[in-house]
């Protein structure tokens, strides 16, 4: 393990390279924010309402109560450094503190 430092715009780059730039995996929201972020909050409720039942009362209050403080923030991306590969390769990581989905996958 060790640090590895690079400049943001070669980050950047090598981030759309390696990973965002791959459409099969990942979709460019960007202008689509909010309609994406009502589309996970309505498949978020319709799975909830769906299995009610099966979540239970103390679930249900848990998803409930961090939705109210998480409210819509969804994940970021970001990378973490392969050091010890040679060029320095990134793994893509969900950055999900402080959003909703923190609260479903705990």
């Amino acid at each position: 393990m060790g640090v590895v430092i690079m400049l943001r715009d070669a980050y950047i780059k090598q981030c759309i390279k390696e990973h965002l730039g791959n459409t099969q995996v990942y979709e460019n929201i960007t202008g689509k924010h909010k309609e994406k972020i009502e589309e996970l909050n309505s498949k978020f409720d319709n799975f909830v309402s769906n299995n009610k039942k099966v979540l239970g009362h103390q679930t249900l209050t848990f998803f409930n109560r961090n939705h109210k403080i998480y409210g819509d923030n969804i994940v970021c991306f970001r990378t973490t450094a392969k050091g010890h590969k040679h060029p320095v390769k990134l793994r893509p990581i969900v950055a999900k503190v402080g959003t909703l989905i923190e609260s479903v996958n705990g």
